[in-house]
């Protein structure tokens, strides 16, 4: 098993297998209800073998992205189709996310790979570009380029911000030779808006309108909280000496944004990276926005570093917080209320 992912909405699991004799991958959908695996997904016939995958639920969950290195396939479970390849790119894409409607979606395309094994620096790579792409009544799709943005820095998806606007962060990324797992990039990253989407003009006018530029969202904080250990693996200590490697499904990192968001739209939900090592920020990345301070979130961010917290989960609500520590011997389980530990880990003098 190499992937997996449940629907939002429906007890389909989809996910990827590799072949150990043959070295072959294979994608699936289960369905838990009937507890069968749906023929339609056995059955099909991969223009490629998705050597990087991970299923895209769209948040309705009728239909689902699987990419190669460089292709996306559009999975669509409701008419039992797969769509091969639904739109190629010239280079790797990094990552995906759907659009609250799951009638868009947008990828970042990488250009170059990085010298290092061990360190990051993104000026190794030429370029990152947003995509942004939607998905027609057909199954088909289509690029907005007057959404279209490359830089020469990295680029972070983190949600589509309105219907039409992904909210991405942009900024100069290097990772330190001994990484940690507190990481504050507010001075080094900034947040923005793609621009607005292309409007119907005639090709006479088109040449006239020029393209407009992205929104710069003014950011108190940016701060990330990776589930490390002292050796900088994916790994938890359960104390003396007892150590288990998580599976990468449920290996998430934390990034605390300084953004009032829109009261309608839930972005806290997770979002996939695709790139490997030396990339810092890999597999599952979750989003909040917290009403608090810089101060209160850094506070509540160090207490996850010095107590060594290295297994953190939010609920789904971001209510209440659940953690792994050894204080009182291996194993224990803690949880509480988030909203009230950020309070109280700044009430507290020396803390």
């Amino acid at each position: 098993m190499l992937s997996m992912e449940w629907s939002p909405t429906k007890p389909l699991l989809a996910g990827m297998i590799l072949d150990l004799t043959t070295q072959e991958r294979s994608f699936f959908v289960y369905d838990a209800q009937q507890r069968k695996m749906l023929e339609f997904a056995q059955a099909q016939d991969l223009h490629a073998n998705y050597l990087y995958s991970q299923p895209y639920w769209a948040p309705d969950g009728k239909r689902l992205l699987i990419t190669t290195g460089r292709q996306i396939t559009l999975v669509d479970t409701e008419a039992e189709k797969i769509y091969n390849a639904v739109t190629r790119l010239p280079n790797e894409i990094a990552e995906i996310i759907w659009s609250a409607d799951s009638n868009s979606f947008a990828a970042v395309e990488i250009i170059g790979q990085v010298r290092s094994k061990t360190v990051f620096d993104d000026y190794d790579l030429r370029k990152s570009i947003l995509h942004r792409f939607r998905v027609n009544q057909n199954n088909s799709v289509t690029e907005d380029h007057a959404q279209r943005i490359e830089s020469r820095n990295t680029i972070k998806l983190v949600s589509f911000w309105t219907q039409d606007r992904v909210l991405y962060l942009e900024g100069r990324l290097i990772s330190k030779k001994l990484n940690t797992p507190f990481w504050d990039l507010t001075t080094s990253f900034s947040a923005f808006l793609t621009p607005a989407p292309a409007q119907p003009v005639s090709r006479q006018d088109a040449g006239k309108i020029s393209k407009a530029e992205p929104v710069n969202l003014p950011m108190k904080y940016l701060y990330v909280f990776r589930n490390l250990d002292g050796k900088f693996k994916n790994v938890y200590d359960a104390g003396f000496a007892h150590t288990n490697h998580i599976f990468a499904g449920n290996f998430s990192n934390f990034w605390f944004i300084g953004l009032r968001k829109p009261e309608e739209l839930d972005l806290s939900g997770p979002s996939f990276n695709l790139r490997t090592g030396p990339y810092p920020f890999q597999e599952k990345n979750r989003f909040f926005f917290p009403e608090f301070t810089a101060q209160k979130v850094e506070k509540f961010v160090d207490f996850l570093q010095d107590y060594n917290l290295r297994i953190s989960m939010l609920s789904e609500n971001d209510e209440k917080i659940f953690f792994l520590a050894n204080f009182c011997g291996p194993m224990n389980i803690w949880e509480g209320d988030f909203r009230k530990l950020i309070e109280g880990l700044s009430t507290v003098p020396g803390n």
